[in-house]
């Protein structure tokens, strides 16, 4: 065991095994002499900083939680409000009135946002984002209501219009406030806008779903190149759309095989990217969009000629293999496993 030279000891204090590592990676050419004395140097800063950094955080208050409570409550008691009204009483209320109804809502809940955006308290940060989210359904409902009843367009152009101004809505806020709920709005509603667009050029199925496998992967591009944040809500939104939902609903509408061959693609290129950017979810979206193809196919395209019980056989056999091939890339997901450890790593290591 390497013991450490008086210099350092005099220098510094650290644990023992602290020092004993440290001297081990100069010995062995890991680490240059000065490359030490700066490890040691910043363990002392940290030292120093230690009371202040250990501050334990100062937890919500009461009347913070109280309100964030009250204000969930208070968004869902309006969506039920407007749903009921839709449902029991929207023939009676005269035309130009009901857009104004959902329109009052968009506003309210966003002013009311506005109000409590800039509190620190992690409850009133939740509680604005939960307003802003039900304040883009209204405002969508709006415009929805608004062309439909009031102007007269057609059901295609409804679509469009409404999920387009819902998307720039939402797109203001995203940016006004980088958070989850926001993110997930713009990102459904712009599947919506290229899905609705594709529709009212009158392009049947299943091209304008393709258009939001488009979207989707364009997400997840977006994710990683940081312009989509937080990056992980996108990276997994758009994944999981990309990869699980879109190409198995396209081949349910069309029966066709190209649909299989795309959701195949996506699937393993979501899993071999989880290894890449070390994401167990990709991992797991990936997993269960091949397992979902994989019985699509062998349903679709294998039952007729081999019989059901030899094509359960058959999907059972690739469905073993593809948990084994799960559980090896797993591994690879794995902080300092596989493509993950690197030189010098454990891997690597004596």
């Amino acid at each position: 065991m390497a013991v450490p030279t008086p210099h350092l000891a005099a220098r510094t204090t650290p644990r023992p095994e602290t020092v004993d590592v440290i001297e081990r990676g100069v010995a062995r050419g890991i680490l240059t002499r000065a490359q030490a004395d700066a490890l040691f140097a910043l363990g002392r800063e940290s030292k120093e900083a230690a009371p202040e950094l250990m501050r334990a955080p100062t937890a919500p208050g009461r009347a913070a939680l109280v309100a964030e409570a009250l204000g969930y409550l208070g968004a869902a008691l309006v969506t039920a409000a407007g749903l009921t009204a839709v449902g029991m009483y929207f023939d009676r209320i005269p035309v130009w009135v009901r857009p104004s109804v959902f329109g009052a809502v968009a506003l309210a809940l966003l002013v009311a946002g506005v109000a409590v955006r800039r509190e620190a308290d992690p409850a009133r940060r939740r509680l604005v984002n939960v307003l802003w989210l039900v304040s883009v359904a209204a405002a969508t409902a709006f415009v929805a209501i608004l062309a439909d009843d009031t102007l007269g367009w057609q059901a295609e152009t409804v679509a469009l219009v409404a999920s387009a101004a819902g998307l720039a809505y939402a797109l203001s806020l995203w940016a006004a406030r980088q958070s989850a709920l926001q993110e997930l709005a713009a990102f459904v509603l712009a599947g919506g806008t290229a899905a609705s667009a594709l529709v009212r050029a009158g392009i049947d199925v299943p091209w304008p779903n393709l258009a939001v496998w488009a979207v989707a992967v364009a997400w997840v591009g977006l994710a990683l190149a940081g312009l989509a944040r937080p990056r992980q809500v996108g990276l997994l939104a758009g994944a999981l759309v990309a990869a699980v939902v879109v190409p198995f609903q396209m081949f349910g509408q069309t029966q066709e095989w190209w649909p299989l061959v795309l959701g195949f693609a996506t699937a393993g290129v979501a899993m071999g990217g989880s290894i890449v950017l070390r994401e167990p979810a990709l991992l797991a979206f990936g997993a269960f969009g091949v397992f979902e193809y994989v019985i699509a196919t062998v349903g679709r395209y294998l039952s007729r000629w081999i019989g059901a019980p030899v094509s359960l056989l058959v999907a059972g056999v690739l469905l073993i293999g593809l948990a084994v091939l799960v559980l090896r890339l797993r591994r690879l997901t794995r902080p300092g496993g596989g493509a993950a450890a690197g030189v010098g790593g454990p891997a690597s290591a004596p």
